[in-house]
């Protein structure tokens, strides 16, 4: 006989109730109701990714939640979430996708205080389950890990961070400015574009309407959750438990760490850090993780919140060394991907719209002269940054104009550094045989997007 096999009332209940569900799959555990046997029998999908959490929550606990505002169970004040985790390569998993948190009603949510805010009231209490993405039929998909997350139990580096990063976001709307929002903003908690269309815009406090949002935990930031359950690397973290300063946000005390070696040259900081050294693309980024206080690559903060790290070099006159590269696209894949595509309704994002709508932390080193050979460079200076909402909106138009020229198979005309736009399009390969395929069935250099030099100039200026 089937019956609800939990404490309604009771959140540690629920949870202990959804750990059955660890290492197994609906098929193998009983769960309140009987699963119809077509449900568990149908394969998932982008497009139908949505039908397992249905599942957990109709048959598996019992339950009915039809209410946006408040959370699932609603008598525990427990809010449910089923979310797909990924196996990679090297044998580690990673959150596959951003959490959604519930979306943001632009001018209610403006009028609140945290402990107030829709994000809150349904998300204090968060009872979230792993399953593994696979090429399977629901009913065979495993759970990798169930917890009830109760916000003010977090580590308080954590709470710290979230509180801030929400603060940022009310502060956008209360001043009408809900157009601009990006999830570059923020570091854990971030304003996704959550829409049916990207065409849809709704209401704010000012009269510029905006793209519809929702709060979410970053993609990076479930990755880290998903690790510390799973006893994985998460890298060392920059501001210890026992330095968590109240009085300063967390960016201001990164950049702190930095403030020490500020006009220093590279020879007395490695001295100070008791850096050796060494050549390679990434000596710059290791001296700089050094000042953190990070003796490896991966920095846990950052981690969490896809914080970019980038170096550059500056001449003399304050001129930067070279433009800023990203990632090489490849010709099939990027035709496929949608600006502003909302991942949750099948599209795919535009993987460059996520890197510029990233949070970088910029480490500039300034040198003597000219940046050549062995020209003396000092640390100059250290900022957070993330691309204003002007800036993005030509960074997009260039995104488009590459889409339709790699349609239409003309790949002489994409837009130069000499056409004065923040970004521009041309090769980034190891040589002339390093190509991806085309459209038209030809194999072409790899090109990637680049930040102008000139931008960059008066970005650190």
């Amino acid at each position: 006989m089937y019956k609800s096999k939990y404490d309604e009332l009771s959140p540690e209940d629920i949870e202990r109730f959804g750990k059955r569900l660890d290492g197994k799959s609906l098929t193998e555990v009983i769960g309140s109701k009987p699963i119809p046997t077509r449900k568990l029998e149908s394969v998932i999908s982008s497009r139908t990714k949505g039908r397992i959490g249905n599942l957990v929550e109709k048959y598996y606990f019992g339950i009915s939640p039809g209410n946006e505002s408040r959370p699932d169970f609603e008598k525990a004040s427990v809010e449910l979430k089923v979310t797909p985790a990924k196996k990679n390569v090297n044998g580690s998993y990673s959150a596959k996708e951003r959490l959604v948190l519930g979306m943001i009603d632009y001018i209610s949510e403006a009028r609140v205080n945290f402990i107030d805010s829709s994000y809150y009231k349904k998300n204090a209490q968060l009872m979230v389950m792993w399953y593994l993405n696979e090429s399977k039929a629901i009913g065979k998909l495993k759970f990798l890990v169930s917890r009830l997350y109760k916000f003010q139990n977090l580590p308080d580096e954590d709470k710290k961070i979230i509180k801030e990063d929400w603060e940022v976001i009310n502060s956008k709307l209360k001043s009408g400015l809900a157009h601009t929002l990006s999830e570059g903003d923020t570091f854990y908690l971030s304003a996704c574009t959550k829409s049916s269309s990207s065409k849809i815009r709704r209401p704010q406090v000012g009269e510029i309407p905006a793209k519809p949002r929702a709060y979410s935990y970053k993609q990076s930031y479930m990755t880290q959750l998903l690790r510390r359950e799973l006893n994985a690397e998460i890298g060392e973290r920059i501001i210890k438990t026992n330095q968590v300063d109240e009085s300063k946000k967390f960016e201001e005390q990164v950049i702190d760490k930095f403030q020490p070696f500020i006009g220093k040259s590279i020879s007395d900081i490695r001295q100070i850090t008791k850096t050796t050294r060494s050549s390679g693309k990434g000596k710059y980024a290791r001296l700089a993780r050094a000042m953190l206080g990070i003796s490896n690559k991966k920095i846990s903060e950052f981690q969490s919140a896809g914080v970019i790290m980038k170096t550059i070099q500056v001449k003399h006159n304050g001129t930067p060394k070279e433009s800023m590269s990203f990632p090489s696209f490849k010709y099939m894949d990027i035709i496929e991907e949608v600006w502003d595509g909302d991942e949750e309704n099948g599209e795919k994002q535009a993987s460059f719209q996520k890197i510029i709508e990233s949070r970088f932390l910029l480490v500039i080193y300034k040198c003597k002269s000219d940046c050549k050979g062995g020209d003396e460079k000092f640390l100059h200076k250290v900022m957070f940054w993330n691309m204003p909402y002007e800036d993005r909106l030509m960074v997009e138009k260039v995104w488009q104009d590459t889409i339709k020229k790699i349609k239409e198979g003309d790949y002489d005309n994409f837009v130069s550094i000499s056409d004065d736009k923040v970004a521009h399009v041309r090769p980034h390969a190891k040589n002339a045989s390093d190509t991806n395929l085309t459209p038209q069935g030809e194999q072409r250099i790899k090109l990637s997007f680049w930040l102008n030099s000139k931008y960059l100039k008066e970005i650190i200026s």
